[in-house]
Formats: C-alpha cells, sequence, structure tokens
C-alpha cells in the first residue's frame, strides 16, 4: 500500500495509467500501512470524446510504403523497398501502403466549435476509408475530394492525443 501525491489516473483506449507531473519533484510516492477495510471505488477520467459533425479541411495528408515486418516507412529504390529500422530489402510488392491525415471537423451542435484530429493506424484508416467510400489505390487528391464531401458522421477521439478512434456516418 502506497500514498500517492499530485499524480492523476487517467484512461485513454480503455488504457488505465497514473500520469505524473511535468515537475516530478512535485510528486512524492510513500509506503503506507495496509488498508483492513475495503477501498471506494474511484470515478475513472475518460481522455475520449464522442461529436457529430462535418470533416471541413484535410492537412498533412501523408501515403507511403510501409514496412512488411515492422511497418515504418521504407526508402524506395527502384522495385525494391529499404527500411532503415530493422534494415530489411525487401519487395516494393510486399509492403503495405500506409496513411495518415489530420483533419479539422466542425461540431454539428456548436458550429463554433472545430476539432483537429489525427488520423493514423490501419483499423482506423480502413474505418474513414469505408465511410467516405474511398479505395486503396486511391490517390491522395481523390481521398481528399472524398473526405470533405463526405456528410455528417460520429467521431470519437482522444482528447489528450486528438487521435481518431471510431467514426461513422449518420444517415439522415
Amino acid at each position: 500500500t502506497y500514498f500517492f501525491n499530485k499524480v492523476r489516473v487517467k484512461v485513454s483506449q480503455d488504457q488505465k495509467y497514473l500520469n505524473t507531473p511535468k515537475q516530478e519533484s512535485e510528486c512524492t510516492i510513500e509506503s503506507a500501512e495496509p488498508f483492513i477495510e475495503p477501498l471506494p471505488m474511484l470515478e475513472e477520467i475518460s481522455t475520449s470524446k464522442e461529436i457529430m459533425g462535418n470533416i471541413i479541411a484535410v492537412n498533412n495528408i501523408n501515403k507511403y510504403s510501409s514496412c512488411c515486418t515492422c511497418a515504418k516507412k521504407v526508402i524506395i529504390k527502384s522495385k525494391i523497398a529499404f527500411c532503415d529500422k530493422c534494415k530489411m530489402s525487401q519487395k516494393l510488392t510486399a509492403c503495405n501502403m500506409q496513411w495518415s491525415f489530420r483533419i479539422l471537423v466542425q461540431n454539428r451542435d456548436d458550429l463554433k466549435q472545430k476539432v483537429n484530429l489525427n488520423v493514423y493506424g490501419h483499423q482506423i484508416v480502413q474505418k474513414l476509408f469505408t465511410v467516405c467510400q474511398i479505395t486503396e489505390t486511391a490517390s491522395e487528391d481523390e481521398a481528399i475530394e472524398a473526405i470533405l464531401n463526405t456528410e455528417l458522421l460520429k467521431l470519437s477521439f482522444d482528447t489528450q492525443y486528438h487521435k481518431l478512434i471510431d467514426i461513422d456516418a449518420i444517415y439522415i
């Protein structure tokens, strides 16, 4: 049993963790006598939020080939891809195509509220592509056009990292 002073319990993508202040010297952890009575339940602090809105802008769109082993961006030399991280040469056709975006979302219920969100990771990008009807072979310009032409969306995101967690189309 310990006493923790000046720390926060946070929840991000269903993971709980302790967060210390920037000045770690402010944080103290001390041994304590074990509790005899049951401990009270703590209220979880969620870092996720859900809004309904429209994507009104796309910025920092990246489309690149990634290593078939570690998924890091590869350097392309003719039809061969080289990964600096794992030092592996590989067929370019064996590499996966990765996308990342930064989108600006306008809240439907509060038009003054706009949220910048980062979109990366295979699963969430695939979900965005499905919702916006984008194919894997689309160009960056085609992807931007499809994203901006998609109407009302329900978006879940991590408020700490501004990362898109989930996205669904809303049909009215």
